[in-house]
């Protein structure tokens, strides 16, 4: 994790004003920035000198025990507020594809992660590294702004590359950006995803053999974003294809674009030419909503 410390010395008690009337519902984009408050703001008020009292330890270890209490009270205290803060401001600012497509133990340690920053009066600068149960990791890279380039920046800092002895390929990238423009949160899936030892390519290809019998009988000859019937698209034939792609790609995919793919594939099996299918955006967004409501994609 990379934290870049900054500043923000210059915000005055009216910024603290403003975030205690921020409105959640439709968040600014200085929010973030004006959590972010001036160290000093912390500081406890100097406290007159007092006599000893009878109830005050006398033991060096005593009063040690009592101290670490009270910072421990202090910080936690202050990691709640913050937290109050900003989670639901998270919530409402982050896209609805990261709600479909993140699952929620990654999401609640993105928030955690974003209050820790936060709440130390740091710059939203954050690489995080999770290990997946399946041996794949997972690349979290978090950065304030909306700057065009930014997504370039980030590749470039990414690990693994291709002549190292550590290299695993970039099986996934998933792109969100805040409603609000605060930030960019990006996650790179390195490491292929292994199939199970009971692979069944009927199985896994279920949604993509139905919709191609659909295909196959005319039933969509009016659906505009749908193939025409092929003889590739015959139920022995497409299992066989199936049974080449990794399960995970077979279930994860959409069956109008699986069936465009297989299409693609032959024209180009054999050769070294290429193919390119190109798709109208309207189509594009119905067809992945649909795949998102159906599928958690880590």
């Amino acid at each position: 994790m990379r934290f870049m410390s900054s500043s923000y010395s210059h915000l005055t008690n009216s910024n603290d004003e403003h975030i205690r009337e921020s409105n959640l519902a439709d968040p600014s984009p200085l929010y973030l920035k004006n959590l972010m408050r001036s160290p000093s703001s912390w500081q406890t008020p100097d406290i007159p000198d007092a006599k000893k009292v009878d109830w005050q330890p006398d033991h060096n270890l005593d009063i040690q025990r009592v101290t670490q209490l009270a910072i421990i009270h202090e910080l936690t205290q202050q990691q709640t507020k913050t937290i109050e803060k900003i989670v639901p401001w998270f919530l409402d600012v982050m896209p609805k594809a990261y709600f479909r497509q993140v699952p929620e133990s990654f999401r609640n340690d993105h928030m955690k992660a974003i209050a820790a920053v936060v709440d130390a009066n740091m710059e939203l600068h954050l690489n995080l590294k999770s290990n997946l149960p399946d041996g794949r990791k997972l690349l979290t890279f978090i950065r304030p702004g909306s700057e065009p380039g930014l997504l370039l920046k980030m590749i470039k800092d990414l690990p693994f590359k291709h002549v190292s002895a550590e290299y695993l390929p970039l099986s996934r990238v998933q792109i969100f950006a805040a409603r609000d423009q605060s930030l960019w949160l990006n996650m790179f899936v390195y490491g292929e995803e292994k199939d199970s030892a009971n692979f069944d390519p009927c199985m896994a290809g279920t949604r993509i053999l139905q919709y191609a019998e659909k295909v196959q009988s005319g039933k969509l000859l009016d659906d505009v974003k749908s193939p025409k019937p092929n003889p590739l698209f015959e139920r022995e034939c497409l299992i066989d294809f199936i049974g080449k792609c990794s399960e995970s790609f077979v279930a994860r995919s959409n069956p109008q674009r699986f069936l465009t793919l297989r299409l693609l594939y032959e024209g180009v099996s054999g050769t070294e030419g290429t193919n390119v299918s190109i798709h109208n955006v309207s189509i594009v967004k119905e067809t992945m909503l649909q795949e998102l409501n159906e599928n958690k994609y880590l």
